[in-house]
């Protein structure tokens, strides 16, 4: 295997940056996907992989990754929930695709042997020139960077952080008010930390939000609401003081305009005269 893929910062903003397990498997994946068309075999038959995808087992992962198949197999679960792979299993393998593979590398898969073949004495000049260049201006911010990293943090998700609703509509988000609050308590429930808050929220707005908001308004529908308590007014307004000997006053006291708990006990008692 020759070549090489992007990997981008915003990786560490993903939920799962913190678990190295996820991590490996992941990159395995970015690192073993096709970057051009090619035919294979996979469950006795000659299929065409495209851009984005490869055929692998768990056992194959687990033993470059150092994972056990038993978590390889829940990660890739995960992923395929999280909306960041698809698979179709087969008892020889699984094709893996990853949807968004184009946005990850741009479209673009360099062939490294062209690459060499085009690099020119002149082009090596310039890289030389730009590299000096790069090095002064290194020195001379130096002291920014280093400000830059003390005071820069990643930070829990602010009290007052107001999202970007309309962004939210344009990935089949139709209560943008309602995929907050779920975002707002997974934030707080699974202890996310990010240095861009807005960044987050769009990134999960196009990924594992839409999914989570469906399934919230599902459960939501399908749950009822608990019936209000019904008092009934007795036959005989009398037979109130029997219940409150002293209160003569609510006997011609309109029954709407009594209070539920004062309703409540004069139909219970009134069951049991």
């Amino acid at each position: 295997m020759s070549g090489w893929v992007k990997l981008y910062r915003k990786l560490w903003d993903w939920p799962y940056s913190s678990k190295p397990d996820y991590v490996a498997v992941w990159v395995y994946l970015l690192t073993h996907a096709a970057h051009q068309e090619h035919d294979t075999i996979f469950g006795g038959l000659r299929i065409t992989i495209s851009k984005g995808q490869l055929v692998a087992g768990r056992k194959v992962i687990s033993e470059k990754t150092g994972v056990s198949e038993s978590k390889v197999q829940r990660i890739l679960k995960c992923l395929e929930n999280e909306q960041q792979i698809e698979q179709q299993t087969h008892p020889c393998g699984r094709l893996i695709s990853l949807p968004r593979w184009d946005c990850y590398q741009e479209s673009e898969q360099p062939n490294e042997q062209q690459m060499n073949n085009k690099r020119t004495t002149s082009e090596q000049q310039v890289n030389t020139i730009q590299e000096l260049k790069k090095d002064k201006k290194v020195k001379n911010t130096k002291k920014e960077t280093d400000v830059s990293k003390k005071t820069k943090r990643k930070t829990g998700i602010p009290d007052d952080f107001a999202p970007d609703c309309e962004y939210a509509k344009e990935y089949g988000i139709s209560n943008p008010e309602f995929a907050f609050e779920i975002y707002r308590d997974t934030a707080i429930a699974r202890n996310y930390l990010y240095f861009d808050w807005n960044l987050a929220w769009k990134d999960a707005c196009r990924t594992w939000l839409p999914e989570k908001v469906r399934q919230a308004e599902a459960n939501r529908v399908a749950t009822p609401p608990e019936p209000e308590p019904q008092y009934f007014e007795p036959a005989n307004r009398s037979d109130i003081l029997k219940v409150y000997p002293d209160r003569t006053d609510l006997v011609d006291t309109p029954w709407s305009e009594l209070t539920p708990d004062v309703q409540q006990v004069i139909t219970e008692k009134c069951k049991e005269l």
